[in-house]
Order: C-alpha cells, then sequence, then structure tokens
C-alpha cells in the first residue's frame, strides 16, 4: 500500500459529509463498547479527541494496521482526504469555543 494520496479536491462537501458520518458511528460504537464494559459506572470521554488522536496515528500506518485502523475509526479505506478535514473540523471547533 501506498504512503497517503494528496487530497485532490479539499473544497468537496463530500469529504466533510463522509468525515461526519464516520464520527458519529465510531462515537456510537465506542459509547457501545464503554457501556457494555463498565455497565455501572457513569462515562466521561471525548469521542472527537479519541477519534482525533488515531488519525493522527493514522498517518504513519501502512498495511494491515493501516486498513484495522481505518475500519476501527469506521473510515472509507480511500477516504484519502481524512486528515485535511479532521484539521478543518479542529479550526471549525477552535472557532466555536472563542465565541
Amino acid at each position: 500500500m501506498t504512503p497517503w494520496e494528496s487530497c485532490q479536491d479539499e473544497t468537496s462537501r463530500s469529504w466533510e459529509a463522509m468525515l461526519e458520518e464516520s464520527l458519529n458511528e465510531f462515537s456510537m460504537k465506542l459509547y457501545a463498547h464503554l457501556s457494555q464494559s463498565q455497565p455501572m459506572n457513569n462515562l466521561l470521554f471525548s469521542p472527537i479527541s479519541i477519534s482525533g488522536l488515531l488519525t493522527h496515528l493514522l498517518l504513519g500506518a501502512r498495511g494491515k494496521t493501516r486498513r484495522d485502523m481505518e475500519t476501527a475509526l469506521c473510515l472509507s479505506h480511500n477516504f484519502f482526504c481524512v486528515h485535511s478535514e479532521m484539521k478543518k473540523l479542529k479550526l471549525k471547533l477552535q472557532d466555536t469555543l472563542k465565541m
């Protein structure tokens, strides 16, 4: 498998929608796993922080590890704009917090 291909069309709204769908699915799966493993405890976690960290790790992953991480993050295996979209999301969240 080759290193990360460049994102050809960074302005496409479809990339943003793909990231949103992936983050929602990842968040729900993570919540289900955590709530089943500790059913009597309260939960406090940040799915966006966890997925952000794992997405950074994804930059160095190759082969089976890369595919497994993409699956765990609920990302399409051809979602080459994931890193630029995560950066846009981070900037959008920062702007929201400044308000």
